[in-house]
């Protein structure tokens, strides 16, 4: 199975064991705890069980940067005390299904959110799903039978609240990510920040008496651990290989698994409507999984950059590089445009031989295409392998773009690829690309020489190794 696959099935357990959060809530609600008791005993138990897997597991992972708390703070009090509070207080005052399904209006404030801050595609496959999604929450609610005078106007703009909070989630733990910070350090600040919260306005120390009692126990272990630590390290980690947009819609079987649920055991009715609302929604999460062909295909992500397939489609972007003679000095000489076809037709080749080649990399503020960086296979002592090598348009340069890129590859080797070590191999007399291979963590293990173009060009071979 691919890692984005992987990462979408990570998703869809996170979104199902979402699903079992109003059991838990009912059981806290029947020994007299509030709305923001519940919460508040939901993020303090997710953080203290999170804390100890730390402590024993890695205490590295408790290291961040003061200048990155806000993302904490925006995954943490922004949104998880805020959907948690909306999300609950829409269960007492409509069922748990209604709740789920208006907490996952979050796909659509996502989408756009995405759309604006990430720029992030938004594809008619997703608004496919959507749509299908959309239609399921209007089932569900009950408007189809009941009439739009029935259904309390209050519950239900607490349970779009809730969509909304829930979406900002996705916002924040987009950018710590793209700050290189693991799923379960993400995980844990935002338990922590949202305990900071959710604590002070709560007044859980007036219930300490009914806080010690049995259901009070299982209520806990269930909302805080079951419920809500291993679902956000899964659906954090499934983040780093899915965009936001399909994450949040893939998540939106959570509500399919609170209706059934509902029904199976707090006895909530399940009509004809409400049956297929769970199944327009089960329909938009397969029609999002449903993976397209794109040549373009997006491949990593860094703070400032996006790594993508090249095509044919980029070939005067690729001409601003290519055909650049002092961008091309370490290669003698700039390229025609037929060899600039044919470069892109050799990484296209590569994509589909060995699953990777070089990318364009494509600048986010502006959508531009302004260098080019991947993974390529190349010989050296005897055997094959694989190297990390960078591109970029003069006006780029100088602005640590090679560098990130190169980072970002690296950590794809790595991570994704499973690889264990990665080279680059640098002409002698490029010292900026030595400087770059050097600063990406690499030792030079050796030279060679290569002949290109009737001349012998010696090299440097660097690499580095995949930490134990």
């Amino acid at each position: 199975m691919s890692k984005s696959r992987i990462s979408a099935v990570y998703i869809l357990i996170a979104g199902s064991l979402w699903g079992g959060i109003g059991i838990f809530f009912n059981m806290l609600s029947m020994v007299g705890l509030s709305q923001m008791q519940a919460v508040a005993v939901r993020v303090v138990t997710a953080a203290l069980i999170l804390g100890i897997i730390m402590l024993f597991k890695d205490r590295s992972l408790f290291k961040v940067k003061a200048k990155d708390l806000w993302c904490f703070a925006g995954t943490g009090l922004l949104s998880l005390t805020f959907f948690n509070w909306c999300y609950f207080t829409c269960i007492e005052r409509t069922d748990l299904s209604t709740a789920a399904i208006l907490l996952y209006t979050a796909p659509a404030f996502v989408a756009v959110m995405s759309a604006i801050i990430f720029k992030e595609k938004f594809t008619g496959k997703k608004s496919a799903a959507l749509l299908l999604t959309f239609a399921g929450c209007i089932f569900v609610t009950g408007i189809m039978t009941s009439g739009v005078s029935n259904i309390d106007a209050a519950g239900i703009i607490f349970g779009v609240a809730s969509g909304i909070g829930y979406a900002l989630y996705s916002i924040f733990g987009r950018f710590a990510i793209n700050r290189g910070y693991d799923s379960v350090t993400i995980s844990f600040y935002t338990f922590l920040f949202a305990a900071l919260g959710a604590v002070p306005l709560s007044g859980i120390f007036g219930k300490t008496e009914v806080l010690f009692s049995f259901d009070a126990f299982i209520g806990a272990l269930g909302i805080g651990g079951l419920c809500c630590v291993v679902p956000f390290v899964l659906y954090t980690k499934g983040l780093e290989r899915t965009d936001n947009g399909r994450a949040s819609v893939l998540a939106t079987v959570e509500p399919a698994v609170a209706a059934a649920l509902g029904v199976a055991m707090l006895g909530e009715s399940m009509g004809v409507y409400k049956a297929l609302g769970i199944l327009l929604i089960i329909g938009g999460v397969i029609i999002m999984n449903i993976r397209e062909k794109d040549e373009n295909e997006e491949i990593l992500e860094t703070g400032r950059l996006r790594l993508r397939k090249m095509s044919m489609k980029d070939f005067d972007e690729l001409c601003k590089i290519l055909k650049d003679e002092d961008v091309m000095y370490a290669y003698e000489h700039a390229f025609s445009d037929q060899e600039v076809k044919e470069w892109i037709q050799r990484n296209v080749d590569r994509y589909a031989k060995d699953g990777f080649g070089l990318w364009a990399v494509i600048l986010k503020d502006t959508g531009e295409l302004i260098g080019q960086c991947g993974i390529t296979i190349q010989d050296w002592d005897g055997k094959k392998v694989p190297e990390i090598g960078y591109l970029f348009q003069k006006a780029f340069w100088h602005k640590g773009y090679a560098l990130e890129a190169a980072e970002g590859c690296r950590k794809y080797a790595f991570d994704i690829l499973g690889m264990d070590e990665i080279f680059s191999i640098i002409r002698e007399n490029n010292k900026p690309s030595i400087n770059v291979a050097l600063r990406n963590g690499m030792k030079k293990r050796g030279e060679l020489i290569k002949h290109y173009y009737g001349m012998d060009m010696p090299h440097w071979v660097f690499s580095v190794r995949k930490e134990a």
